[in-house]
């Protein structure tokens, strides 16, 4: 079984939609794959929080959406802003890292023949 199907079927096995073999082959996919495992267990966390919500099953909609009115999109919105300016900021520098940096002449020492890398103002040594 891929990740991919085991993925797919993990939300039906917490829920014991699955047929005893089919819940089987997920169980022995999670017993070898280390990424599956960690995803079950985010959605067994999942389940046990909304399984504490005190409310109808019918009716979860207004339960949810007032726990994110409480909390309210503002700190979310704030730090995925952080995220996009930090990532902007890491990609810049990343270019000019490419744009400025390129080999440079080799240099001996302590008898040991070193690569260096020279900002792109200095001459570069060319061998022919």
């Amino acid at each position: 079984m891929t990740c991919e199907s085991t993925m797919a079927r993990l939300v039906a096995d917490l829920d014991g939609e699955l047929t005893p073999e089919e819940s089987a082959v997920v169980r022995d996919h999670l017993a070898t794959c280390e990424s599956c495992r960690a995803e079950r267990l985010q959605l067994e966390t999942v389940v046990r929080a909304a399984a504490a919500w005190d409310t109808d099953a019918s009716d979860i909609w207004p339960t949810v959406h007032g726990a994110m009115q409480s909390v309210g999109p503002d700190p979310v919105l704030q730090e995925l802003r952080a995220m996009r300016a930090e990532i902007a900021t890491l990609r810049e520098e990343i270019a000019a890292l490419r744009r400025d940096a390129r080999p440079g002449p080799p240099a001996l020492v302590a008898g040991r023949l070193l690569l260096a890398f020279a900002p792109a103002d200095e001459p570069a040594l060319t061998i022919m």
